[in-house]
């Protein structure tokens, strides 16, 4: 019944989300407009540039090779460094990157969420190298530059790690969410946005950012943040609005659904 009344008060910011946002994008239009002429000159990432369509048996060798069935059995052909990167860049992201089939493993693989060898080796990469692979169209750099943002904040807002998730949530990519959750997490004052970019990766189609948010809005923020439900509501209303200003494309969502995949768990 708990989990009942959870998933209806999610349904339910979700829907006051889309509801509102139509008629709020409007107002909001300047700022987000003036936020986004002071930033830098770069060139907007599209959701089809930012989250390119991965082919068949990309990432993968050239030979047919088994599916992993679970995050456990991809981790294990990792060497020990790179298993360690890998699993030090999955606990940061909740259960964003945990699978139990193939179909979620195919799921994730197809929406750009990051895989372990691309964590691994974009630890070799420097800020500006990934900015420039980011700019160029690479949707996962910007998540693996966001990260480094995120753990060097110190509660502190940063302008350019804000203008790059919010670009991020642009592409309309489910995963957006999460790094938007990830780098809002570690601001003080930014749990309602942490919590406003779940709803986002939920909305977007995955279910597994739902069940995060239903357990994280009971607990308060980590800089001690009690937050009321409409504080959520409102931040992800101004989430879509920035979306819908900036590609109403993405606000498409959930046309390939993760949820489609949760009875086939073990």
């Amino acid at each position: 019944m708990q989990t009942k009344c959870l998933t209806r008060w999610i349904v339910g910011v979700i829907s006051i989300g889309i509801l509102l946002s139509g008629c709020d994008s409007a107002s909001r239009e300047d700022g987000f407009g003036g936020a986004a002429s002071a930033a830098p000159q770069v060139s907007q990432v599209s959701a089809s540039s930012a989250n390119p369509p991965v082919e068949e048996g990309a990432n993968v060798p050239a030979q047919t090779q088994k599916l992993p069935e679970s995050t456990a059995e991809l981790l294990a052909g990792l060497d020990y460094e790179d298993r360690k990167r890998t699993e030090s860049f999955y606990a940061n992201f909740g259960d964003a990157l945990e699978f139990e089939n193939t179909k979620e493993f195919q799921w994730m693989r197809r929406h750009g969420y990051p895989l372990p060898e691309e964590i691994a080796a974009a630890t070799r990469l420097t800020d500006s190298e990934l900015q420039r692979r980011f700019e160029s169209g690479d949707f996962k750099s910007g998540v693996f530059l966001l990260e480094r943002m995120a753990v060097r904040a110190n509660g502190s807002h940063s302008t350019d790690a804000s203008l790059l998730a919010d670009r991020l949530l642009d592409s309309g990519n489910p995963f957006s969410g999460y790094a938007y959750f990830r780098y809002f997490r570690e601001i003080k004052g930014g749990w309602s946005d942490a919590l406003a970019g779940l709803l986002w990766a939920y909305q977007q189609g995955d279910y597994r950012a739902g069940q995060l948010f239903a357990k994280l809005v009971k607990t308060g923020g980590p800089f001690g943040e009690q937050l009321e439900p409409g504080e959520v509501a409102f931040s992800f209303v101004a989430l879509q609005a920035h979306v819908r200003l900036m590609n109403p494309d993405a606000l498409s969502g959930r046309l390939d659904p993760l949820i489609i995949y949760e009875t086939e768990r073990h």
